[in-house]
């Protein structure tokens, strides 16, 4: 009888699973305290420019130009007309500053309006505008005869800087006078 050697049979060696790596979790705890840092230091120059009002029993307490609200117990620039003075000479009681104006009554002359902004401007809407410049050109508050084309007819049916021209460019040209002079915005040969 001869005996076959067999191999015995392989050994099976549990391999524990890899641990995982604490690398990402750190990097992203010290990511969050950098910006928990970061939005703290903000809002601390934040809140350091934010210089609350003086507190005052007196205008004496107050700066220089500013008087005390006693109803508040804070300096304001102005509580009245009789506090504001030079080109702006009427207090926004709202804001407590010297300004321009508060109502049309203050505005004369070609700035009859006053704006939301409180200073004497020509227009804020267009009927405040008439004649020759009917259109009130709200970004800078001037009356002017056109702000779109739309506006214009006839002879000069462009609208360049509030004004009706003729043309702008040489499309806008043709027949004899195919050229556009941009300086005279008129149709030339």
């Amino acid at each position: 009888m001869s005996y076959v050697r067999t191999a015995p049979p392989p050994r099976v060696v549990a391999v524990p699973p890899p641990r995982p790596s604490r690398v990402p979790l750190i990097i992203t705890i010290v990511i969050i305290v950098i910006l928990v840092i970061v939005i703290i230091i903000l809002l601390i120059l934040y809140f350091a420019k934010s210089k609350p009002a003086t507190k005052c029993t007196s205008s004496s307490q107050c700066a220089t130009g500013e008087v005390c609200d006693l109803g508040t117990g804070f300096c304001r620039q102005c509580l009245s007309d009789t506090n504001c003075s030079g080109t702006t000479p009427h207090c926004n009681t709202t804001s407590h500053t010297c300004v321009q104006c508060t109502a049309n009554s203050q505005c004369s002359g070609t700035t009859p309006i006053c704006s939301s902004d409180n200073t004497c401007v020509q227009c804020t809407a267009s009927s405040d505008c008439s004649g020759a410049t009917p259109i009130c050109q709200t970004s800078n508050h001037t009356c002017v005869q056109c702000t779109a084309n739309s506006d214009c007819s006839g002879a000069s049916p462009k609208c360049f800087n509030g004004t009706c021209v003729a043309c702008t460019s040489n499309s806008d040209c043709s027949g004899a006078t195919p050229t556009c002079n941009t300086v005279a915005h008129i149709c030339v040969p």
